[in-house]
């Protein structure tokens, strides 16, 4: 049985994107974010960041 054979592609970079970093509020958007995530791995596993609405007849 033989293997096709192919061409391999050419190597090139890979587009980078351009974000800004100045940006304030991005910067503390990642900030709190990044904090959330730290704070929920800190957590024991009972507990979770995640909120899930339930009726209000069910009386949680």
């Amino acid at each position: 049985m033989t293997t096709p054979q192919h061409d391999p592609a050419p190597a090139r970079p890979l587009p980078t994107a351009d974000v800004d970093r100045s940006d304030p509020g991005y910067r503390q958007w990642l900030k709190e974010a990044v904090r959330k995530v730290q704070a929920d791995a800190n957590r024991s596993a009972d507990t979770h960041l995640l909120r899930f609405p339930l009726p209000e007849e069910w009386g949680v």
